[in-house]
């Protein structure tokens, strides 16, 4: 009987991050043999009349595994969403569909995320009004990218984050969690 390969889907900014995403989507299905969903390769799915935003979120239902990735970038803005990004609207509709997500972050952006968030405490303690106007983020390009980080370290589930120098220490550590979730999953 043949089984299927697992549908893993790429979340992340997009231009910023070209040769991460490629490198990561050939490492994924070239050499663990994943089906990859990444925007950027061409049997990406995308439905005619569909908004390009939209048609990310939507092609992520056939995913059983959403890998997210943040960097310094939080990306544009989801059209009709106000200030949420394209990426953290690809994440919450993940978390909505259940859908089982390995987060990402680069070490200097979760540094940074510790750093902000360490002097926005003390700030508030020391009752200084508006304290976020006070620090600025030395490696993220704006607040929104730390307050994405907490939003996913605080998550109910899949909030076990990597956090990953480059490339290669990305793609080593993705192996050993997928290696890890198939053993649970089978």
């Amino acid at each position: 009987m043949a089984t299927t390969p697992w549908t893993i889907g790429i979340i992340s900014t997009g231009y910023d991050m070209r040769d991460l995403r490629a490198t990561l989507a050939a490492m994924l299905s070239d050499e663990m043999h994943f089906r990859v969903l990444a925007y950027e390769r061409p049997s990406f799915p995308v439905e005619p009349g569909v908004h390009s935003h939209e048609a990310c979120v939507q092609a992520f239902h056939q995913a059983d595994i959403m890998i997210l990735i943040i960097d310094k970038r939080y990306g544009g803005l989801y059209l009709g969403y106000g200030d949420v990004s394209v990426t953290v609207q690809e994440y919450r509709t993940a978390v909505e569909r259940g859908k089982i997500i390995i987060p990402c972050v680069r070490s200097e952006a979760w540094q940074d995320r510790h750093s902000c968030f360490n002097m926005l405490r003390e700030l508030e303690k020391n009752g200084v009004a508006e304290p976020r106007r006070q620090i600025s983020p030395t490696y993220v390009d704006k607040w929104e990218v730390l307050d994405f980080i907490e939003e996913v370290r605080k998550a109910d589930k899949d909030n076990f984050v990597i956090i990953f120098k480059d490339a290669t220490d990305l793609q080593s550590q993705l192996k050993g969690r997928l290696f890890g979730l198939s053993r649970h999953l089978m």
